[in-house]
């Protein structure tokens, strides 16, 4: 058992070093028939060359080359559609912080109105007890006079 995990192993390892180095080429022809080969395209013709087994730098090369033309076609349609999702979401917790806001401002400028008010009732108690301690007192003074 030990063995065929060794044989399987090298053999896999055999194949992985040497597929590394082979690349696929890929080209269309003059009638529109798009070709795969592990060789060269032919002389003149626009090809795009990849590897079999692809190897991590192959795949940062890839990534950086679609993220260059990304940046030169601008935002796609999907980014453009996330973007307009997050500016959405950004603007009703915007409008939620200001109502917010406003009703904090409501809250206090009513507790403000309602202390006004028992300041008033206050005042007016004590001109009502004072008129009425000045009356109670020239009623008392009228009759110690009779």
């Amino acid at each position: 058992m030990n063995r065929l995990i060794f044989l399987l192993t090298f053999i896999m390892a055999i194949g992985i070093g040497s597929g590394a180095r082979a690349e696929l080429t890929s080209w269309v022809d003059e009638n529109g028939v798009k070709h795969f080969s592990d060789k060269p395209a032919p002389a003149g013709v626009e090809s795009e060359s990849k590897p079999e087994i692809i190897t991590p730098e192959w795949k940062i090369k890839q990534i950086e080359a679609e993220e260059e033309e990304n940046e030169r076609q601008g935002p796609s349609e999907w980014e453009m559609m996330i973007r307009s999702e997050v500016e959405w979401g950004e603007r009703l917790k915007r409008e939620e912080a200001q109502r917010q806001k406003e009703a904090e401002a409501e809250r206090r400028y009513q507790e403000q109105r309602q202390l006004q008010i028992r300041q008033v009732i206050a005042a007016e108690d004590m001109a009502r007890a004072a008129a009425e301690g000045a009356w109670h007192d020239s009623v008392m003074r009228h009759r110690s006079e009779e």
